[in-house]
């Protein structure tokens, strides 16, 4: 058979680009969400910096990184043709991404206190109660994003235009 009346395989390259591309989507927006860690903030459109702490007990300390826990707890919970789904397994996940107000009353054992204060003193606390109220701003992290979708599309078109290159006429 003569190559030049030979009909490429375009269900085929097709296929291919559709398996890849729920493995590529998983692995790129856990990238681009924990980059949110690095920018100290999140980008939809454009990138949106978060408020910085009030009380600063870490100065020159990132926002969201005192451990590393939340921006490591990103991971990747479901993939599939259709829906790639990214989970945030840490308890204060939420809070920061979405924020909002915290109302807890919080108790306290008693406990000895060594340093008090700068002052070397054993001090002796009793077991008491406090209420604790306050809002915590949104710092988001992880969500819809257009720019992510934006590099998903950019990815996928550059693919298509790889396989089609591919062809020799």
């Amino acid at each position: 058979m003569n190559k030049i009346n030979k009909t490429p395989d375009w269900e085929g390259m097709f296929r291919t680009i559709a398996k890849q591309a729920p493995t590529f989507a998983s692995v790129e927006a856990q990238k681009f969400f924990k980059r949110s860690f690095t920018n100290q903030g999140f980008t939809d459109r454009a990138l949106v910096k978060w408020d910085e702490r009030k009380n600063d007990t870490r100065p020159g300390g990132a926002v969201l990184t005192s451990t590393g826990n939340l921006r490591d707890s990103i991971e990747i919970a479901k993939v599939s043709n259709k829906q790639v789904v990214l989970v945030n397994g840490s308890p204060y996940a939420k809070i920061h991404n979405e924020g909002g107000r915290i109302r807890v009353v919080q108790y306290i054992r008693p406990h000895t206190r060594n340093n008090l204060f700068g002052r070397e003193i054993r001090a002796q606390i009793q077991a008491h109660s406090r209420k604790v109220d306050f809002t915590m701003p949104k710092r988001q992290f992880m969500g819809h994003s257009e720019t992510l979708a934006n590099n998903f599309d950019s990815w996928m078109a550059n693919e298509i235009a790889k396989a089609v290159q591919k062809i020799k006429p």
